[in-house]
C-alpha cells in the first residue's frame, strides 16, 4: 500500500541521509584507525563531535539535511496557495509599492525639519529622541531605499526564471511551487556539490532514470499530493530549469 503524503516539520534523518547518498554528498571523514581503535581515540572523537556541535560546525550532510527540510516545508507552503497562478507582476508590483511607501515615509520625515510644514511637530519629536535626530532617520531611510532598489532588481530578475509573465501557463511555470522547489534542489549542486541527473530511459519501468528521479521518488511521501510530475515530464522540467538557471545539463550514462 502506497504511503499517504503527509506534511512534516522535519524529514527523518535516515531519509535525508539516503538522499544525500544518492546526490553524492560524502559522509563525515573517517578517522585513521590503522593502529586499531581504542577507548582514548573513541573518547577523542566524541569530544570533537561535541566541540563542533557547540561551535556550530556542521558536516556537509548535516547542513544538507537542514536545507532539504526547509525546501520541503516551502513546497507545502507554496502548494497551499490555491489562488491564481503567481506572475512576475506580483513580485514587481509589490516591491514597487514597498519603495513608494518608503519614499513617502522619507518625505513625511522631511516635513518635520526646520522650515518644513510640520516644523513644530518636528521640534517636539526632536526633543524626545536625543541623541538621534530626524536627519539621522532620514539618512537611514535613504540608505534602506537604496538597498531595497538593488534587491528589487535581483528579485525581479530571479522571478523571470520562476514565474510566468503573460499568456498560457505550462510546465513548471504553471506550477510555481514545484518550479521553485526544483530550482532549490538544483541549486544544491553549487552549494553542496550534489550530482543530479534525470534522463529518459527505456530500460527503467518509470520511463526515466537518474539520481534526481530516485531522490524525488523517495521524497514523494513527504511532499504534497500530485506535486512531483511524471518522470518523463520531470526530465523536460529539469532541462528547462537548468537552462533558466544557467546550470550544466548532466548527460545520461553511456550505453554499455
Amino acid at each position: 500500500m502506497q504511503q499517504r503524503p503527509r506534511q512534516v516539520r522535519k524529514l527523518p534523518t535516515r531519509l535525508a541521509d539516503e538522499i544525500a547518498t544518492i546526490a553524492g554528498i560524502p559522509n563525515m571523514p573517517a578517522k585513521d584507525t590503522s593502529e586499531g581503535p581504542d577507548d582514548e581515540s573513541a573518547n577523542d572523537q566524541l569530544h570533537e563531535r561535541f566541540h563542533n556541535h557547540r561551535k556550530g560546525r556542521r558536516t556537509p550532510r548535516e547542513r544538507f539535511r537542514e536545507y532539504l527540510s526547509s525546501t520541503v516545508r516551502e513546497a507545502w507552503r507554496g502548494h497551499a496557495v490555491r489562488r491564481k497562478v503567481p506572475r512576475q507582476s506580483d513580485v514587481t508590483g509589490r516591491l514597487n509599492t514597498l519603495l513608494r511607501d518608503l519614499n513617502k515615509l522619507r518625505d513625511d520625515l522631511s516635513a518635520l525639519l526646520p522650515e518644513g510644514p510640520n516644523e513644530v511637530a518636528g521640534a517636539f519629536l526632536g526633543a524626545t529622541m536625543v541623541p538621534d535626530t530626524v536627519e539621522d532617520w532620514i539618512d537611514s531611510i535613504e540608505g534602506l531605499i537604496e538597498r531595497v532598489e538593488r534587491a528589487k532588481f535581483n528579485a525581479t530578475e530571479n522571478s523571470k526564471t520562476k514565474l510566468p509573465n503573460k499568456g498560457a501557463v505550462k510546465g513548471t511555470r504553471g506550477k510555481p511551487a514545484f518550479g521553485l522547489f526544483l530550482s532549490q534542489i538544483l541549486t544544491t549542486e553549487e552549494i553542496f556539490g550534489c550530482k543530479w541527473a534525470a534522463y529518459r530511459s527505456e530500460h527503467d519501468e518509470r520511463g526515466a532514470s537518474g539520481s534526481l528521479v530516485d531522490a524525488l521518488d523517495a521524497l514523494k511521501p513527504y511532499l504534497p499530493p500530485d506535486f512531483v510530475p511524471k518522470p518523463r515530464t520531470l526530465c523536460r522540467s529539469v532541462a528547462k530549469m537548468r537552462g533558466r538557471l544557467g546550470a550544466q545539463l548532466i548527460p545520461p550514462p553511456a550505453a554499455i
